[in-house]
């Protein structure tokens, strides 16, 4: 199994914001409710992967975070993507009571602007997505790192990424879906590592600032 599965084990009840769209269907750990929720993350991509598709139904998770490059799927705007892996995924964690949690990452470049992912072509990937798999994905992370340049695909502004969210979100509202909307996944930074972007709590107090805890 790969290290990251190892080690990714989190209480995903911590980085949900009270930004997030209401929910009508309640699983641990989600707001609103009293019980933590447990998960890990999922590479479909990575070596091991059947053995760590196993291994979340052994642990009795609650949640499994599956990583979706937008790159690898649609480098280009027309291309055929090949689903196998997430469609393997996403049916397995359906099938045994898991949660699924997607994590969007990877921008391709041609949804991206001079402040980051474009917010209209983001909801149509999600929309997307939910179309493939109705009723199976209870949430949706956009771009966990946000607070680097890898993550956020240009200069990181926690501005531009609230932005971002609070326009899916009310997309997302306007019809009348209840996919939670997660953020606040930063990459930390201690003081004597260098690191292509901000720091996570100056990244953070930025959001705030912004208006991320209205």
């Amino acid at each position: 199994m790969t290290k990251q599965w190892v080690c990714a084990a989190v209480i995903l009840a911590a980085i949900f914001l009270c930004l997030s769209p209401q929910v009508t269907q309640a699983a641990r750990g989600t707001p609103g409710t009293s019980e933590f929720g447990y998960g890990a993350d999922l590479y479909p991509d990575g070596p091991n992967y059947v053995e760590a598709l196993n291994l979340a139904n052994d642990l009795s998770l609650d949640w499994v975070d599956i990583q979706v490059p937008w790159q690898t799927f649609y480098p280009t705007v027309d291309a055929s993507p090949d689903w196998s892996n997430l469609d393997q995924a996403v049916e397995y964690a359906s099938s045994n009571g898991i949660s699924v949690l997607f994590s969007l990452t990877q921008a391709p470049s041609w949804a991206l602007g001079d402040h980051g992912p474009d917010a209209d072509l983001t909801l149509q990937f999600i929309l997307d997505l939910n179309k493939r798999y109705p009723s199976k994905i209870n949430a949706y992370e956009l771009f966990p790192a946000a607070n680097t340049r890898n993550g956020w695909g240009s200069n990181p502004d926690a501005k531009s990424y609230l932005k971002l969210f609070q326009s899916i979100k009310d997309q997302l509202k306007s019809i009348d879906s209840n996919i939670l909307l997660v953020a606040g996944g930063l990459v930390p930074s201690p003081s004597a590592q260098k690191l292509d972007g901000v720091d996570d709590l100056v990244f953070l107090q930025s959001l705030y600032s912004a208006g991320a805890n209205k």
